[in-house]
């Protein structure tokens, strides 16, 4: 009788356990990314900005220099200094807070798309400034022109017009640049940053999985509440120990779990904005799952220890009253 009522209170162990790990894996999900300062902070801490200035954004105006009356000046590494330096990953974070609080909605199912738009004037002018600034610089270097140059060599760099003064070529310069669509587009959307078909197929249906997941935790929620009550109730001191050791094989599970989540993500190869993006969430998800499952396994040992204790207690007493009474027969 003892052996199948052990064996029955680990099979209900196993689907606490289930139950336990289900209702964790939500609370954490759920913290991470349907949190807008936890996305926020995502966006700050990692290389996601860094990847959009250099990887999204630069190349556009790289090959919108290449259109300029000043191509030949502004070759890839003059473009790419001015666009560094005037446009920090901090202020492009803080203009990121829109599309943030759009992607945040959107996994809350609050909104049936991700669409922001985010203005950047202020930043192309600072652009506009440092590149026509780099520009100038670099014609001032040239040597003048002489009778054995012509126009189109003072235009294309060869040389510099002595016929400019350099207050007035910095001008014409600054206006250039700016009238240019390398500083004219000035505002980012949803379509700004492209990702891969694959990307987008992958993740459009990620508020419906977290609805389903959300769904599933009610369910399991009740299911867990009912078995540890019950457990509780019949089994008491042993319900407790049963109850300790689903949390710590819940808090098992969890850490299996995100060592798998891991090997997975660290083996992923492809767009750098994806790689980024996935590798912060999932740090972020699998250190807050780690956390809780420590603290699944800790508060399991405690109740495994407190209820053995108190077994083994009851049971010598049980014994000596047994015992006494034995004796007084």
């Amino acid at each position: 009788m003892n052996v199948l009522a052990t064996i029955r209170r680990i099979l209900w162990s196993i689907i606490l356990a289930a139950c336990i790990t289900v209702c964790s894996l939500y609370l954490v999900v759920s913290n991470v990314l349907l949190s807008g300062n936890n996305l926020q902070k995502i966006t700050k801490e990692s290389s996601i900005t860094q990847t959009i200035r250099d990887d999204v954004l630069l190349p556009r105006v790289l090959e919108s220099a290449k259109s300029s009356q000043y191509s030949t000046l502004l070759d890839e590494k003059t473009v790419t200094k001015a666009f560094q330096d005037s446009i920090s990953t901090d202020d492009l974070s803080k203009k990121l807070t829109p599309a943030v609080d759009a992607l945040q909605e959107w996994l809350n199912s609050k909104r049936p798309d991700v669409t922001f738009s985010i203005d950047t004037s202020d930043l192309a002018d600072r652009f506009a400034s440092k590149l026509s600034a780099a520009v100038s610089a670099k014609i001032k270097a040239l040597p003048a022109c002489n009778y054995t140059n012509t126009t189109v060599d003072a235009e294309s760099g060869v040389c510099r017009s002595p016929f400019v003064s350099q207050t007035e070529l910095d001008e014409t310069i600054k206006r250039t640049i700016n009238n240019e669509s390398t500083a004219k587009n000035a505002t980012i959307t949803q379509d700004t940053i492209q990702l891969p078909r694959e990307a987008r197929q992958a993740g459009q249906d990620l508020p419906t999985y977290l609805n389903m997941l959300y769904s599933a935790t009610v369910v399991t929620a009740g299911i867990g509440a009912l078995i540890a009550l019950w457990l509780l109730l019949k089994h008491r001191l042993a319900g407790i120990v049963t109850i300790g050791a689903a949390c710590v094989l819940a808090g098992v599970t969890l850490f299996v779990a995100t060592s798998a989540v891991r090997a997975v993500v660290a083996s992923l190869d492809g767009d750098p904005l994806i790689g980024h993006l996935v590798l912060s969430i999932s740090s972020l998800v699998t250190d807050a799952i780690r956390y809780a499952g420590l603290l699944l396994v800790g508060g399991g040992l405690v109740a495994i220890v407190l209820g053995v204790v108190a077994l083994v207690i009851l049971g010598r007493r049980k014994k000596a009253h047994d015992a006494a009474h034995e004796h007084k027969r």
